[in-house]
């Protein structure tokens, strides 16, 4: 054998060793960043309902009734709306929601908070009261055992005598 084909041997095994390498190193990496992805590590079921009243136009505040949190507060303020994307839905017209910030606070002060990030808010529009809305939540923090919490909750609301009320519902999850 002359030094070029047993440098070209080399060079064919060594490469081929480096793909093999390479493509245990990139499953290994997969893995082991599946396994710690928050989400799919530890994802709570969260139901329940809340209820309270309108503390001004785009805010309320009252009691909720949860999973992991059990009885406790809930705010909710700068529920912001595109008031040009109004559409009828039945006697109602719905606005799309484009913000806002809710807080459940447990009865030992724990707090998970969360971001609106999408839904509709559908009022009467003779009046304009609100009737119902439903609306997607982002889990983004909390304190106490909810410290870094992350999820999405789902909300049906809708208007009662009272003020408002809401459930849980879906798929909504929280991991803490």
């Amino acid at each position: 054998m002359t030094k070029n084909n047993v440098m070209r041997r080399f060079v064919k095994r060594f490469s081929g060793t480096v793909a093999v390498v390479a493509m245990i190193a990139i499953i290994a990496t997969a893995s082991v960043m599946g396994s710690t992805d928050a989400h799919a590590a530890d994802q709570r079921p969260f139901k329940g309902h809340a209820h309270g009243v309108f503390t001004g136009p785009n805010s309320g505040s009252g009691t909720v009734i949860a999973t992991h949190v059990g009885k406790g507060d809930v705010v909710f303020t700068d529920l912001n709306l595109d008031f040009g994307g109004g559409t009828p839905d039945g006697d109602n017209v719905c606005f799309p929601v484009i913000g806002g910030y809710q807080k459940f606070t447990a009865a030992n002060g724990d707090e998970i908070e969360m971001n609106y990030d999408s839904g509709r808010f559908c009022v009467d529009p003779s009046t304009g009261a609100p009737v119902y809305g439903n609306f997607v939540t982002t889990v983004t923090n909390g304190t106490g055992r909810f410290d870094e919490a992350v999820g999405s909750i789902l909300i049906d609301a809708y208007a009662t005598e009272e003020g408002w009320a809401s459930d849980f519902v879906g798929d909504s999850w929280i991991h803490f």
